[in-house]
């Protein structure tokens, strides 16, 4: 988590680039916050919300940037508790507070350093 313009989202991209360094064989999923809501929604609307969640279950790495931000607690919680079920997976967040749950590892983002 970090301030907004701190570099969030090329940790996230050099996280992604170092596993498929490791693993090519790895899938990698990335997600803006207008990806995942327009995705969502669409998914809400068509009634197939437990499906678009489960499409990212087989993703061997999921990138979720500063999705947090519009989903309301309860949605945050939903997604929390789908994304503890992933082999592994990186969500960013403006702020600490907006994580539901203690995540199993948390580095903060701030000017120069990521800790």
């Amino acid at each position: 988590y970090g301030g907004t313009g701190l570099g969030k989202t090329h940790v996230m991209c050099a996280i992604a680039h170092l596993a498929t360094a490791r693993q090519p064989e790895i899938e990698v999923e990335y997600l803006t916050l207008d990806e995942f809501m327009e995705q969502m929604h669409a998914a809400i609307s068509a009634g197939q919300l437990d499906l678009f969640m489960r499409k990212y279950e087989r993703v061997g790495l999921l990138l979720l940037d500063d999705v947090l931000s519009e989903l309301d607690t309860g949605r945050r919680r939903v997604l929390a508790q789908r994304v503890a079920r992933l082999e592994q997976a990186v969500v960013t967040a403006t702020q600490r507070s907006a994580l539901p749950v203690e995540p199993t590892q948390v580095v903060e983002v701030s000017p120069g350093q990521a800790v």
